[in-house]
């Protein structure tokens, strides 16, 4: 794929841990998605007012705006929004689907499942 492909999928990764933003950014590159990543939910709310997202990809427990009223947030301005929450807590995927999330993965982060789970997520969108 083509730096700049107009078909390039965008993703804006949420996650106030440095090294999880690292890693998801160079995962996510090298299988053909363009990445930006914000350290907390306020500065993704205002990177979503800035760009257009095909898919956020947050961590529940941040400062500020945990993931799910980072999700709530987003869903009123985009409903159609892609989420995808990640977390390391104890809590399980039935809130975080109830919450309005598309998909959990839980940390410590299975990238093959995740590479699936966001095919799966991005496919149902077209």
């Amino acid at each position: 794929m083509l730096f700049g492909d107009i078909n390039m999928k965008k993703i804006l990764v949420v996650d106030d841990h440095e090294e999880i933003r690292e890693l998801l950014s160079k995962f996510l590159l090298s299988n053909g998605y363009e990445v930006d990543t914000a350290e907390d939910g306020e500065t993704a709310l205002k990177k979503v007012t800035e760009k257009e997202y095909d898919l956020i990809i947050t961590d529940y427990i941040m400062p500020k705006i945990n993931g799910v009223n980072l999700l709530r947030r987003l869903k009123i301005e985009s409903p159609r929004l892609a989420i995808l929450i990640i977390s390391g807590s104890m809590v399980g995927d039935g809130f975080f689907a109830q919450s309005g999330a598309d998909a959990f993965l839980p940390k410590p982060l299975d990238l093959p499942r995740m590479k699936i789970l966001i095919k799966e997520i991005l496919n149902s969108r077209k």
